[in-house]
């Protein structure tokens, strides 16, 4: 799953790839999460419509 990442001004801040491994538990980029994503979970959303690319 691509996680994207967004400030206040919904200015992209981040792409993370999140996944998860049934040994290791839950992945972002290929390793365990850190502290501060789980501090940041409060402000995650799904999003509205699929992201589209303008030429």
């Amino acid at each position: 799953m691509l996680v994207i990442v967004e400030g206040d001004d919904q200015q992209i801040r981040g792409l993370h790839h999140v996944g998860f491994d049934p040994a290791l538990g839950l992945l972002v980029d290929g390793r365990p999460p850190s502290v501060a994503w789980y501090q940041h979970l409060d402000s995650f959303r799904a999003l509205d419509a699929a992201p589209a690319v303008l030429h």
